[in-house]
């Protein structure tokens, strides 16, 4: 090997620690006459000593130097990062200095600017698009000062913040960054809009309960009876006794007389209501009163309604007034028989349906009316199984009011097995048959 005979080269620029924003920096440092040829090495930072270089060239001293100072432009794009790099000289009699100091020095532009979103809504747009000594749209040098805007929430979504931005805490539709060294993301966080809940009011007329909602609030809010807009409820009512639905108010059915219904929620609060509606009960018709004898009237009638719980009779001497209830009978029961009653009287009756469950009466029937048999009439009635010999006479004893007494002959000459006598008068006992 040559004897080294030169001295160090003098590095000028870029200088050390300096941090540079271009991709391919220029190198400089003082020139020597004796040099003819620089040899130049730059590798990431700590790489130079294991030869792992970005460049590593020689360059004729008279293509790069003029008069005390020496220049060469790196001709690739370094990149970001941090790098050494180092000098040496060879004169034309190929004797070689010693390395130059080693220097540093940053690259740090053109960082690559992501915009992404969460939720729904638009990506915000960036001023400048890219730094004056980038080449691409998107790409930034470290402290470039950019402004964000145009963050239009979709519907129903607003900002709820920002990420990686001077002010993340933002919810505005616009904001700004100073672009760190390195690539960097900015998020804008869309978060729906906080649900608006409508009050729903039950409501009833007539006697029954209001009506239930299910579910009982929309699953974004807050208050049993809150629901947003659009929110299918079912609704059920439950009538009193002796009560139905005859329609409701504010539902998607309002002609409805089912007890169950549905409401679609609208854009406001809103009232629901079941009109409820007593069921008549029927007043009993064509009622009857027949006299059965100087004692009994039987009463019937026809049953109109469905859900008695039972029937009252009434009684009147003259069908206008004095009108006394005397007993009552079981529902669906449409027979009375009235007893112990005093002869030769005429009785006014009138019957109405009683429904406990509303405690509710009908309207009476008509009176109908009936008069028992006369006093002076004589009820004869032998035993079952009893006979009365061929021209036999039978003793019926004293009979009626006033009492007289009576003895009837019944021709017997084909024989019988019972007899059975009714509503004999005195003066038809002579020359009875055929009864």
């Amino acid at each position: 090997p040559l004897p080294l005979v030169i001295s160090q080269i003098n590095l000028t620029e870029p200088e050390n620690g300096v941090t540079l924003t271009v991709m391919k920096p220029g190198l400089k440092w003082n020139a020597n006459s004796d040099i003819a040829w620089y040899h130049i090495q730059v590798a990431d930072t700590g790489k130079l000593e294991s030869g792992e270089y970005r460049i590593n060239k020689w360059i004729l001293g008279s293509t790069v130097c003029s008069g005390a100072n020496c220049a060469w432009q790196i001709n690739q794009d370094l990149g970001n990062g941090e790098y050494d790099w180092r000098i040496r000289g060879r004169t034309a009699e190929n004797h070689v200095a010693l390395w130059s100091q080693k220097w540093s020095f940053t690259i740090d532009n053109c960082h690559q600017l992501t915009l992404s979103v969460n939720g729904q809504g638009d990506t915000p747009q960036v001023s400048p698009t890219r730094s004056s000594t980038c080449q691409t749209d998107g790409e930034y040098a470290a402290d470039e000062a950019i402004t964000l805007t145009g963050a239009n929430p979709a519907s129903g979504w607003h900002v709820g913040s920002w990420t990686g931005t001077d002010d993340d805490p933002s919810t505005g539709t616009s904001n700004s960054l100073s672009m760190p060294r390195g690539d960097h993301t900015v998020a804008v966080n869309y978060e729906k809009d906080p649900p608006v809940c409508y009050q729903l009011t039950l409501d009833n007329t007539g006697s029954g309960d209001k009506p239930t909602a299910s579910p009982l609030k929309s699953a974004d809010c807050h208050n049993n009876g809150e629901y947003v807009t659009g929110e299918p409820i079912s609704l059920t009512a439950n009538p009193a006794n002796g009560w139905h639905v005859i329609s409701w108010t504010g539902t998607d059915n309002d002609a409805s007389t089912s007890s169950n219904n549905t409401a679609t929620m609208p854009d406001d609060a809103h009232t629901v209501k079941v009109n409820y509606e007593e069921i008549p009960l029927l007043a009993p018709s064509n009622l009857t009163a027949s006299d059965v004898s100087k004692t009994q009237i039987d009463l019937s009638w026809q049953d109109n309604s469905s859900d008695e719980t039972s029937f009252h009779i009434e009684r009147s001497p003259d069908g206008s007034s004095n009108w006394q209830e005397i007993d009552n009978v079981v529902a669906d029961d449409i027979n009375f028989n009235n007893t112990g009653l005093t002869c030769d009287t005429t009785y006014h009756y009138r019957v109405r349906a009683y429904r406990s469950g509303d405690d509710l009466y009908s309207e009476y029937s008509n009176i109908s009316q009936a008069t028992v048999h006369a006093c002076s009439e004589i009820d004869i009635q032998r035993p079952a199984g009893s006979s009365i010999p061929d021209g036999g006479t039978d003793d019926i004893g004293s009979q009626g009011d006033p009492e007289v007494n009576l003895t009837y002959t019944i021709d017997n000459s084909t024989g019988t097995g019972g007899l059975i006598v009714t509503g004999v008068t005195p003066s038809s006992l002579t020359n009875v048959s055929d009864f």
